[in-house]
């Protein structure tokens, strides 16, 4: 079990109704992870989703063999592994602590049962969660168009890409 104090430090977590907080309080573990330490690797389905407490956890992409993209790192307070919360999905990316990191784990199996007893809370997580999922995919956009645009000869093999774009 996790304090509620240590949960309302998660981002995800802070706005959380004090009795929903108390639920996932029972269900939430905290973790130390030595540096170097593997949470998940690229296209695997995950069982935890994590929030780090204190380190700090890598996030990257294998493009192809032999090229890594680091995509960003998670510090105290934000979380990682989302997928675990989408069903059929798997990790778009590998986690890595960079550092030894103490994590609180919620696993997916406990949390999906929480959310089965009670829909208020079910609604609340995953509110935060798409808005935290947003933020993140509005990060990588904003990365992947500065790539772009510093390296002008991808941008030829992205103009003929128009019909990708949904037809409303």
């Amino acid at each position: 079990m996790v304090s509620k104090r240590e949960l309302r430090k998660m981002n995800l977590l802070k706005d959380m109704p004090e009795g929903m907080l108390e639920d996932i309080a029972r269900v939430a573990q905290i973790q130390i992870f030595s540096a170097e330490s593997v949470l998940f690797r690229q296209n695997e389905k995950l069982e935890y989703f994590y929030m780090v407490s204190s380190g700090q956890v890598s996030l990257s992409i294998d493009l192809v063999p032999d090229v890594t993209i680091i995509l960003g790192t998670i510090r105290p307070g934000y979380s990682c592994g989302i997928s675990a919360f989408i069903p059929g999905a798997q990790s778009s990316s590998t986690a890595v602590c960079d550092e030894t990191s103490e994590l609180i784990c919620l696993s997916q199996k406990k949390m999906t049962e929480l959310f089965e007893q009670d829909w208020d809370l079910a609604f609340h997580f995953t509110y935060h969660l798409v808005r935290m999922f947003k933020s993140i995919m509005d990060h990588r956009s904003d990365l992947f168009k500065k790539c772009v645009q510093s390296h002008p000869e991808l941008q030829d093999s992205f103009k003929d890409l128009g019909y990708l774009a949904p037809i409303f």
